[in-house]
């Protein structure tokens, strides 16, 4: 049976940090086509299914959002608490919130889709070299295992298959990656930033704002800290904030941030 879990892609427990008394937040859709309007937590951020296991070999198709919770979100939760309410953060609450930041930057359905169409780009490039050269998979089919096949053989065998990139090939990436990501975040040095009085910052449902090499050069958002990217800013503190799976974060008051190792300014949600 198909999983339909609600796989929150922005976590309620760090949304939650800009609901207002009634516990909702205003949600903004960035086509401009929608009128804001106000959410709860719970109903904005999430993808039905987002993180199902294909296949599992154990037949826990939730195992990979398991391990979110217990891993990532779950220290989390008390790190994000203490970011918001102490002014200076202790060894263990950086170290989830690095976590935890390089998490939100590879657990969307926008680094979902980067993955995998990266992932069929370099499998349809060696798909089309083995065609184009079925005598040397051949060969080289022969000197790895010690069998031979005809070449007509292999572009026969070629066209009854074709591939397929699910999305375990992401969940794995993500598994692979984060403590790499996480590492960088931690080294970089944070600081912390306030808007001035009646601004508000917007932030998008990826939940990081990045900028090249400036606070103020905003740019697109692509995986980690490819071309330039090296300036993160995360929302971290209580304020006006909203979210939906095709909109942006509107969060007030306080951001984390932090510069690079190598002296870039960088700010870290």
């Amino acid at each position: 049976m198909p999983r339909n879990a609600r796989d929150h892609y922005r976590p309620i427990l760090h949304l939650r940090h800009f609901t207002d008394d009634v516990g909702l937040l205003w949600t903004y859709d960035r086509s401009g086509r929608v009128a804001p309007f106000q959410q709860s937590a719970p109903n904005i951020g999430f993808e039905k299914g987002l993180y199902t296991v294909v296949e599992p070999p154990d037949e826990d198709a939730a195992a990979f959002e398991n391990w979110l919770n217990e891993e990532i979100d779950g220290p989390a939760a008390s790190a994000l608490e203490a970011a918001a309410t102490e002014p200076k953060l202790a060894p263990k609450v950086r170290s989830a919130l690095s976590v935890f930041i390089a998490a939100q930057d590879l657990r969307t359905p926008r680094a979902k889709k980067r993955v995998l169409s990266l992932y069929r780009a370099g499998l349809d490039g060696t798909w089309t070299g083995w065609r184009s050269k079925p005598d040397e998979l051949a060969a080289a089919i022969a000197r790895d295992h010690g069998v031979r096949h005809d070449p007509a053989a292999i572009l026969e065998m070629l066209d009854q298959y074709q591939f397929d990139v699910t999305t375990n090939a992401w969940l794995d990436f993500i598994q692979s990656m984060i403590n790499k990501v996480g590492e960088r975040i931690h080294r970089m040095r944070w600081l912390r930033v306030y808007s001035a009085e009646g601004v508000d910052f917007v932030t998008s449902d990826v939940g990081i704002v990045k900028c090249d090499g400036r606070a103020d050069a905003f740019t697109s958002w692509d995986m980690g800290f490819t071309r330039g990217r090296s300036v993160w800013v995360f929302a971290k503190a209580r304020g006006v904030a909203g979210n939906n799976t095709r909109g942006c974060t509107r969060s007030q008051r306080s951001w984390q941030g932090g510069v690079d190792t190598k002296g870039q300014q960088g700010h870290v949600e």
